[in-house]
Order: C-alpha cells, then sequence, then structure tokens
C-alpha cells in the first residue's frame, strides 16, 4: 500500500494512538523509512499538514479528519478543563478550610478571656465589694460575643458532635450573673448556709474544668502548621455549659442542687391537665422543651376528647399550667353572655387550676379581644388576672400581665397565660408575719448617691431567687435622674430580696 505524505501526516494522531489497523500502520511505517520530511514531522509530533519549508499549521482541523478524531480532541480539552477547575476548587477549599481554623484558633482568645471572667467573678463572690448586676452583664456578653467566631467555623465533624446536645454552645448569660450575684448578696448580708457553699464550690469546680479545657485546646490550636489538623472537642465544652446552666437555673430558682429537685412525673401532669380542663378521660401528650427554648422542665402538651382539644404549656416542676388554648374552638353566632357570668366562669377556671385551693384573684376586664385574634366574628372577653395571697398581690415585675379569655358566646375557656412560678403552694405564704415594718424598710435601703429619690410602692409576694421560695416583701422604687430601680425588703427578715424574673 503505497501513501502520499499528506495522508500519512493526516493520520499522524489515529497513528499514535494505535488506532490504525495492521495494513495501514505497515503502510506508514513503510513511508517514514522513505520518506525523511514526515518522518521528521513524526519525530517532532507535530503533523496535520505543518510543511518543513516553515509553512505554519492551519487553524482548522483538515477536512478528511473523521468525526472520531475531532472527538477524541474534544475530550482532552474537556478533561483539561475538568482537571483545572477541580484544582482551583480544591485550592479553594484548602484555603476556606485553613481560614476558619485560623478563626477558631483567633476565637480561643475569646474562650480563654471566658476562663478569666470565671475566676475573677467567682473571686468577688465573698468580697465586700459590689458590684451591679448591668456591669457584670455587659462585661460577659462582651466575652461572648468574641467566641461566636468559634461556633460559626466549625467543621462537620465538631458539629457532629454537638447532635445529642442540649444546650449546643449556649451558656445562659442570664442565669450565670443572676447566680453570683445572689451568692454575694447572701455573703454580704451575713445569711450564707451549707447549700450556699455547695453550691459555690461545685461551680467553681465546673469553671476549673473549664480553664483546664481551654487551656488544652489553645495549646493545640497555637501549635504550627499542624494546629490545622486538629479537631475541637466540642462535646466536652458543651457539657461544661450545660452543667453551669444547669446549676445557676436550679441555684436561682429554687434555691437547691440539680439533683434536690424532682420534676414531676407524665403520670403526675396528665391527672393535673385531666381536672384543670374537665376532661377527666381525656388523653394527654406531653413533650419535654428545649432549654434553648424554654425553661428547664416546661413540657408542651395536648389533651382531647371527642368534644374538644387544648394544647399549651405545663411547668413540670409545680404542676402549673403556664399556657392554654382551645384549638377545637369554633365561631359560633348569638347572642352574647353577661359579663358577669364570663367572670363567674374565668373565676372558676382559675381556682380550678390552682388546685382547688382557697386563691383569691384580682381580676379586671381589658375588654373584649384584648391582644387576641382581630377576627371581626370572634367574640372573647379578655380578664387580666393577679392572684392574691391574705391582701398582698403576688408581685410581677416590668408590669406584666396575665390573662384569661372567654367565649362571649358559649362561655367556654378560649385562652390563658399565667405566671410560670406561680403555684398552689403561694397561698401558705405566711403574709399577715410582718417583722419589718414600711418605716424600717425604707431605712434598711441606703442609696449611695444623695440625690436619689426613693418612693413606697407597698407590699407584694415575689418568687425570690435570694431563698427559692415566695416571699413578702416590701417594695421601694428609687429614682437618680433617668435611672428607675425597684429594691425588695424582706417583710420578715429585714434583708434585701431579689425577685426571679426569668420565667415570665
Amino acid at each position: 500500500m503505497k501513501l502520499e505524505c499528506q495522508v500519512v501526516r493526516d493520520i499522524y494522531p489515529l497513528y499514535e494512538e494505535g488506532e490504525l489497523s495492521p495494513e495501514v500502520k505497515e503502510a506508514v511505517d513503510s513511508h517514514l523509512l522513505e520518506c525523511t520530511d514526515c518522518y521528521t514531522v513524526f519525530s517532532n509530533e507535530t503533523g496535520f499538514n505543518e510543511l518543513l519549508t516553515g509553512k505554519t499549521v492551519t487553524e482548522s482541523l483538515p477536512k478528511q479528519l473523521d468525526d472520531k478524531i475531532r472527538l477524541r480532541f474534544r475530550l482532552k480539552r474537556m478533561t483539561f478543563i475538568a482537571i483545572l477547575l477541580l484544582t482551583v476548587i480544591i485550592v479553594s477549599a484548602v484555603k476556606d478550610y485553613m481560614g476558619s481554623r485560623d478563626h477558631i484558633a483567633n476565637a480561643y482568645h475569646s474562650l480563654y478571656l471566658l476562663s478569666e471572667f470565671f475566676s475573677q467573678a467567682s473571686n468577688e463572690v465573698k468580697t465586700d465589694q459590689v458590684e451591679k448586676t448591668e456591669f457584670l452583664t455587659e462585661r460577659l456578653f462582651s466575652i461572648v460575643e468574641g467566641t461566636r467566631p468559634y461556633e460559626e467555623n466549625l467543621n462537620f465533624l465538631e458539629r457532629h458532635q454537638l447532635k445529642n446536645s442540649d444546650y449546643w454552645l449556649y451558656l445562659n448569660q442570664g442565669e450565670l450573673v443572676d447566680m453570683l450575684q445572689i451568692l454575694h448578696l447572701r455573703h454580704v448580708q451575713n445569711d450564707w448556709n451549707e447549700q450556699d457553699e455547695a453550691a459555690f464550690d461545685r461551680l467553681k469546680a465546673y469553671f476549673a474544668d473549664y480553664h483546664k479545657f481551654v487551656s488544652e485546646e489553645y495549646e493545640e490550636f497555637h501549635h504550627g502548621y499542624s494546629s490545622y489538623f486538629v479537631f475541637s472537642d466540642t462535646e466536652r465544652l458543651s457539657g461544661l455549659f450545660e452543667k453551669i446552666n444547669n446549676l445557676s437555673f436550679y441555684y436561682n430558682r429554687f434555691h437547691k442542687l440539680p439533683e434536690d429537685v424532682r420534676l414531676k412525673g407524665k403520670e403526675e401532669l396528665t391527672v393535673v391537665l385531666q381536672e384543670a380542663f374537665n376532661i377527666k378521660n381525656g388523653e394527654v401528650d406531653l413533650q419535654e422543651t428545649s432549654p434553648l427554648n424554654e425553661a428547664i422542665g416546661v413540657y408542651q402538651y395536648s389533651i382531647k376528647d371527642s368534644n374538644k382539644e387544648f394544647s399549651g404549656k405545663i411547668d413540670g416542676f409545680t404542676g402549673q399550667i403556664i399556657k392554654g388554648s382551645l384549638i377545637s374552638h369554633r365561631l359560633t353566632e348569638g347572642t352574647l353572655i353577661e359579663q358577669t357570668e364570663a367572670r363567674i366562669k374565668a373565676i372558676s377556671f382559675l381556682e380550678g387550676m390552682y388546685g382547688n385551693v382557697n386563691v383569691n384573684v384580682n381580676l379586671v376586664l381589658e375588654g373584649m379581644n384584648y391582644n387576641v385574634s382581630s377576627n371581626v366574628d370572634l367574640q372573647v372577653y379578655s380578664y387580666s388576672f393577679i392572684p392574691v395571697s391574705g391582701n398582698k398581690e403576688l408581685h410581677l415585675p416590668y408590669e406584666a400581665k396575665y390573662l384569661i379569655h372567654i367565649d362571649a358566646r358559649t362561655g367556654e375557656l378560649f385562652s390563658f397565660h399565667s405566671p410560670l412560678f406561680f403555684s398552689s403552694a403561694f397561698v401558705r405564704v405566711q403574709t399577715e408575719e410582718i417583722s419589718v415594718d414600711k418605716q424600717m424598710a425604707l431605712k434598711k435601703f441606703n442609696p449611695e448617691n444623695e440625690g436619689v429619690s426613693v418612693t413606697y410602692e407597698g407590699l407584694g409576694i415575689i418568687w425570690s431567687m435570694y431563698s427559692g421560695t415566695y416571699a413578702p416583701v416590701h417594695i421601694l422604687k428609687s429614682e437618680n435622674g433617668e435611672e428607675t430601680e425597684t429594691v425588695y425588703i424582706n417583710s420578715t427578715t429585714g434583708l434585701i430580696d431579689i425577685p426571679y424574673v426569668r420565667l415570665n
């Protein structure tokens, strides 16, 4: 088989790829032995009409080149582009990963500052130095904000460690500051007891564990290039925050350690719901809520029978129903019941909800559809209510209102919202035993600035963080320019008291 030079050069790619038949390949080999020009072209791997006289290769592929050759070159081009893109992606991913590790390493500076705050704050508990809660809160908030990049730059495996965490990486700053303040106040007022000592020792132990953790991790993340391959122990950090959160919550609310407080069982809560809503054999579903969304021990409930269904929230410690709504409610037509009848219905329900105890309730009509749907067809009587023991109201800081709504046509309970910390134990407060009168209370409160004016607001009952119980108090309000502060003096002990407000 005799081949022309142009043909030999055109089939150069097939020759190089071994795609020629044996007969054609043998013909090309024979031609190359005879033709010095073609041999040079093949040796230089040029081909495609590149003449040895110096002419350049034509820009377009020869028409004689078949589709198979064209496809092969397209595939090579696409492979090159894919490899290039993959290289760019890998380089970008590596840079992002290194950047994230750098952010975490930098965030450990703030995590270490948090450890220093823990140490300083605990050292100040048993001193006479008094720091305002606002100052401690601002310090802590500023430090915690600096730790945000730590959580934002965690990798998949570090986040996966947190899947079973109750708190993720959340530190309840408010509860912690409150605990430190209460411990300090009890020490200053010489009211320190074994329970305070036990809680304080445990808190310091948790702080020490945190310091050890941060010190070890800080060293790992600042150890040269090997630090890029270090994974943070997020599960351990989350566990430390969980311990601090739980301890501060139980101490503030109950003045006890976590293991000394018992949650009611679901069976007990089921009975409470059935009796409160008068659905004796109702089907009850209880789901514990996340402490990231609600206070510890709060359950989401639903209760229903063939006629009606309610849903809301209930406190698992006291059995107090916090919220309730008739989700099976249907709009009806007809005349409205008398307001006095609706009032009786509201009081009857509240008494049943509080365990049929002798609870007086200051009930105030707020009007129709107060803070309820604007649906013009819905008509409910809206009442605000405040529980009263003896002649003293349960004091609600920040002028919070607790409401109950009665369907104005059927007289059914539509919805209500009650204080979480309220329970039937409220009526057992010895409100008549006042050892400290108004004048003694005013004398007890000595403002630091001479320009402060003090107003006596009256007597009330608070849920006390200071003691973890209901406490009768004198309520004083001080004003210094635009700053207003409410001060509580326990009417039995004469000591400064502080209401628990984080559950409102």
